[in-house]
């Protein structure tokens, strides 16, 4: 296994989506700090523009791929193959940091927290119904056990050495698929290895999407991802003020996709709180928006009249 000092930094793009390399600030990111990081790119796919747009930033690694698998298979084939290096930062093509100084302020954080080997957006969420399925295919049967509602957005962050020699041990396999489900079972599997070796990983000290930023919205999508992880952690006073924060600024900005799941939270809350009108209302409603969304756990004497209607 080549091993090398230094940061590297891969990014993942594809070819219908290198342009937003260019549409935020990764572009600049990357050409204000060029010196101090050596640079891979892999692109799933075909794009002479691309390429050549790409090649602007010199990387010392390029690889092109079939446009298979997504992001999930790019960051693993190019695990696999590049040279170890001391400290990994791994990115989408709309991933991006909002600050000029953003690799010496990941140099002193990464110096002040020598235990963490993981710094990313840590995001919480059920088990996917077909993750054992997925896990066992691989040969990674064993992940099962791996009861955790804890992941890492997009498998995107700053590794240490140790992480990703681990990963290079165990091949990090993929799927090659055209199923988008496949690809986030792969940033579940990626997780669950994180977490079936005892490795330590965080959010960044800013808080979700605040420092790593992720394409738009970043800030509705802090709120609803810390409102989600005090709820996973039965927080539920501190997930209700969020909830209800992240509700206020979507009418703003008229983004409504996560609204049923959104009620169906805000019911789980409210019930938890024992405000049962409001859980009753709010599972109406999300059930209007998400016909199948199973009724709670545990709330049965909530919802059984009105969810046998």
């Amino acid at each position: 296994m080549e091993e090398k000092e230094g940061f590297l930094v891969l990014v993942v793009s594809s070819e219908k989506t290198w342009g937003n390399i260019f549409k935020w600030k990764l572009a600049e990111n990357l050409k204000g700090n060029r010196g101090e990081f050596a640079l891979a790119v892999t692109m799933n796919g075909y794009s002479c523009e691309g390429v050549s747009a790409i090649k602007e930033f010199e990387p010392d690694y390029f690889f092109l791929r079939p446009n298979l698998g997504f992001d999930a298979a790019s960051i693993s084939y190019s695990i696999n193959i590049l040279p170890l290096y001391r400290r990994t930062i791994i990115l989408h093509d709309d991933h991006w940091f909002d600050e000029k100084n953003w690799f010496k302020k990941i140099q002193r954080l990464i110096s002040e927290n020598p235990d963490v080997d993981v710094w990313g957006n840590v995001l919480y969420g059920e088990k996917r119904p077909l993750f054992d399925k997925y896990a066992a295919e691989l040969g990674l049967e064993t992940l099962a056990e791996v009861k955790s509602t804890k992941f890492l957005h997009g498998m995107s962050g700053v590794f240490d050495k140790k992480v990703i020699r681990k990963f290079k041990e165990i091949n990090l396999p993929y799927k090659n698929s055209a199923e988008k489900e496949d690809a986030n079972l792969g940033e579940r599997l990626f997780s669950a290895i994180l977490f079936s070796e005892g490795f330590e990983f965080r959010d960044f000290p800013e808080g979700k999407y605040s420092f790593l930023m992720h394409n738009e919205r970043n800030e509705t999508n802090s709120l609803i991802s810390t409102a989600n992880e005090y709820l996973f952690l039965g927080k539920y006073e501190e997930a209700k003020e969020l909830f209800y924060k992240y509700w206020e600024e979507i009418k703003k900005i008229n983004f409504f996709d996560d609204l049923g799941l959104l009620f169906y939270h805000l019911s789980i809350v409210h019930s938890a709180l024992n405000e049962k009108e409001k859980a009753r209302l709010f599972y109406l409603n999300a059930k209007k928006i998400i016909p199948g969304v199973p009724l709670p756990i545990g709330m049965k004497d909530f919802f059984e009249e009105d969810s046998n209607r």
